[in-house]
């Protein structure tokens, strides 16, 4: 059916209730630049109220009043490239076809991670060109309840890491990674390395804030074995998800499939 609504050409033999809901499922293929989100922080993030905000937060009170009651439920990225928020201007690079898949994990301080962007990926790449992130809070829309099918996560969501030339993971901090603590984003991760992303050619990034890049880099100067310990110390067989079906979804997928003869976990 995707492929039907993605060609303009929907057969006779498709419900209307299948092209509803297989146009809910798509996923969006565009995303946001620093710029975009530099001014988004300097619109939204300001006083010391919302400073801390993480990126739940900032979902649950900016993003999503920012998008509620206006029709088709559209995403905040919507907003934006139809004009509707008069702060962005359309003439700009906020939106653009995506380039950079980004997993984080939302309980962290949402200017962290876009501290951690600029600090590893910055705003264009070696060629001058922008690079969009494809973050879900911006480009997903976030007032809508119904969730794609299970099957979904393994079939359109790895075709879509696949497709944008970089994956990033964001970390936070160096000895704890909460995203190593969550199920989707090990889901993330996991489809990544599915898809073929690695740290040797560039297309799999790290990104740490900077402070959390000075800490260790101090950390290694002063005592390597302990910073090995730490990280050591990390276990993804202790990820947790809200919903048990999915972290069993999850876990089974990874356990059974192994990397270039390493076991997923």
């Amino acid at each position: 059916v995707m492929n039907y609504i993605e060609n303009g050409v929907v057969p006779e033999d498709v419900t209307i209730s299948e092209q509803i809901m297989a146009a809910m499922h798509s996923l969006p293929e565009y995303g946001v630049s620093l710029s975009f989100l530099r001014l988004f922080m300097k619109l939204h993030i300001t006083d010391t109220e919302n400073a801390s905000y993480t990126t739940n937060e900032v979902c649950q009170n900016i993003v999503k009043p920012k998008c509620t009651g206006i029709q088709g439920d559209p995403s905040f990225a919507t907003l934006v490239t139809d004009g509707i928020l008069d702060d962005f201007s359309k003439d700009e690079k906020y939106i653009g076809s995506a380039t950079h898949f980004t997993s984080h994990a939302w309980s962290y301080q949402f200017s962290d991670m876009v501290d951690a962007l600029e600090c590893d990926v910055g705003e264009f790449d070696e060629n001058g060109n922008v690079n969009y992130f494809w973050l879900d809070i911006f480009v997903v829309p976030q007032t809508r309840r119904v969730l794609p099918p299970q099957a979904w996560w393994s079939t359109a969501f790895f075709r879509a890491i696949a497709v944008e030339k970089c994956f990033v993971l964001v970390c936070f901090n160096w000895y704890a990674p909460r995203c190593i603590t969550r199920c989707w984003c090990l889901w993330e991760i996991y489809a990544a390395l599915r898809m073929g992303k690695s740290l040797s050619d560039n297309t799999l990034l790290i990104a740490l804030p900077g402070e959390q890049q000075l800490a260790y880099r101090s950390r290694l100067l002063e005592d390597v074995h302990e910073v090995t310990k730490s990280i050591l110390k990390v276990d993804a067989m202790n990820a947790d998800a809200w919903n048990v079906d999915d972290k069993n979804m999850i876990f089974t997928a990874i356990k059974q499939h192994t990397f270039e003869g390493v076991e997923g976990f």
